[in-house]
């Protein structure tokens, strides 16, 4: 068996039913280290799609796998896509202290999509880390989250912090009337729930699942027992609005099925 592979239950999931796929990091146990890897994710998960979006994870990042990933897929890090007033802002929020360029970079992005953002009625931020967890009347992540992030150093200088970076571009987006939902996938191995709340009119979703590698039975076999969940969004174009909701992976397996199944 190969033991650095996407999560095998998901091969079982028709993706197709989605217009697109917004993946929240650690796609695969450790570091990519070869295109066949790649290959068969793209298998699953079309990851070279322009609307399979891949908001890199500590698994995936690295001095080797970060290039081999975003030449292969396409998309590079810090990304923005939109279509019909939907926009989604995709971080890669890895980068070290030793990064200091790369992440002065990304802010820069982040700063110039935020501020001159034209035609967007619902903004995703899309990112690995839950790095708004922090934030100032948003709890209930820390039994979530696979790894505390809250602290992630925007930059390599002070005044860091997301709140002090990012929180005040999205608050901005917000009075300009775009409705902004901050999305985290570092989620699903140490407890698979699912998690949300709201704070100044700006949601925050915590949403992942545990990757079968680490969770087999003793008979070396994926525990379809896991209570994990995966969010579909519904993008509502005459309003611009967006709403979401969790749904088991064995329930998206299962309308797979039907979806497929001869009439």
């Amino acid at each position: 068996m190969e033991v650095n592979q996407v999560d095998e239950r998901l091969k079982d999931v028709n993706f197709e039913m989605f217009d697109g796929l917004w993946l929240g990091g650690d796609v695969l146990p450790y570091h990519v280290d070869s295109v066949e890897q790649l290959v068969r994710a793209d298998s699953i998960l079309n990851i070279k799609s322009p609307s399979t979006l891949w908001a890199l994870g500590n698994h995936d990042h690295g001095e080797l796998s970060t290039p081999l990933i975003e030449d292969y897929t396409g998309h590079h890090l810090p990304e923005f896509w939109q279509s019909e007033g939907l926009g989604v802002l995709v971080l890669n929020t890895n980068f070290g202290w030793e990064e200091c360029e790369q992440k002065l970079s990304q802010l820069a992005f982040i700063d110039s999509t935020l501020t001159h953002i034209r035609g967007i009625k619902s903004l995703v931020v899309l990112t690995h880390q839950a790095i708004w967890s922090a934030l100032p009347g948003l709890g209930g992540f820390a039994p979530v989250v696979n790894a505390e992030s809250g602290g992630w150093a925007v930059v390599c200088e002070k005044g860091n912090s997301f709140e002090e970076r990012i929180w005040p571009l999205l608050l901005q987006a917000r009075d300009n009337g775009v409705n902004v939902v901050c999305v985290a996938g570092d989620a699903g191995t140490k407890d698979s729930k699912y998690h949300e709340a709201t704070v100044m009119d700006i949601h925050f979703i915590l949403s992942g699942i545990g990757n079968t590698f680490y969770l087999r039975n003793k008979n070396g076999i994926p525990d379809s027992a896991l209570p994990d969940s995966l969010v579909v969004f519904n993008y509502h174009k005459k309003k611009g609005s967006l709403s979401w909701e969790p749904i088991s992976l064995n329930d998206l397996i299962s309308l797979s099925k039907q979806a497929t199944s001869p009439r």
